[in-house]
């Protein structure tokens, strides 16, 4: 079983954005009561400042539904952003046109443009901002 989770932060007065954040254990309850303690290696996630162009990793990555990420503009632009193929073409966009300053989070599913599914492999997501591209690399394994 997969359990996707959003944190959401938000800065303290006085505080500046950026720096990490890393899960290092987990305690989970379901209705019944029961209780999962699981430890686990922190992984630093770093947290770009609103200053900053970024693209995060995808997660997850490999993925079989959907994997998201998110992009950070250090101001308001147009942004085109798409899913290539290992041969450079074009199988998703995701968004094309302007989007305002700060971090916007993105999903894709495994389907191209056209709505049917895109076969199991290996894609780039592309951020085209301004003069600068931004990739990152994602593996889609479709279960049976």
């Amino acid at each position: 079983m997969t359990l996707d989770l959003t944190l959401r932060l938000a800065l303290k007065p006085g505080r500046s954005a950026g720096g990490d954040v890393g899960l290092a254990d987990v305690q989970l309850s379901g209705p019944d009561g029961v209780t999962l303690e699981i430890a686990t290696s922190p992984i630093p996630v770093p947290l770009p400042s609103p200053g900053v162009l970024a693209l995060s990793m995808a997660r997850p990555n490999p993925f079989t539904h959907g994997t998201s990420f998110a992009l950070n503009l250090d101001r308001a632009t147009d942004v085109d952003l798409a899913v290539h193929d290992l041969s450079g073409r074009r199988v998703a966009t995701l968004h094309r046109g302007a989007l305002g300053a700060g971090p916007h989070e993105f999903a894709w599913r495994g389907v191209r443009s056209d709505g049917s599914a895109a076969a199991n492999g290996i894609y780039f997501l592309q951020a085209r901002v301004g003069g600068e591209r931004l990739t990152r690399k994602v593996i889609f394994l479709r279960g049976n």
